[in-house]
């Protein structure tokens, strides 16, 4: 439905030592934001109903910006699939 999810767990990890850094609930128009040191990283989302998403490694670099748009599709009995980006 391209629909914004609201209450889904979004986790920062750093990659090297898999270690978690943040876990932040998304608002009602389904936007998280996170502050991090240069590094590498990687992001999961969550929400009960939803297949759970895992991102590429994601370097940041001083002074980047990412948006980071993440699609979670509904887990649905009957086999149709739908998608809902995170804003």
């Amino acid at each position: 439905t391209k629909q914004p999810i609201p209450l889904a767990v979004v986790r920062v990890f750093e990659s090297r030592f898999n270690y978690l850094l943040f876990t932040y609930v998304t608002d009602r128009n389904g936007r998280f934001k996170f502050l991090v040191t240069p590094g590498d990283y990687y992001v999961t989302c969550s929400k009960p109903g939803f297949k759970s998403y895992t991102s590429e490694l994601i370097p940041i670099r001083k002074s980047d910006i990412i948006k980071l748009d993440i699609s979670l599709a509904q887990e649905m009995l009957a086999g149709a699939h739908a998608n809902s980006p995170l804003r």
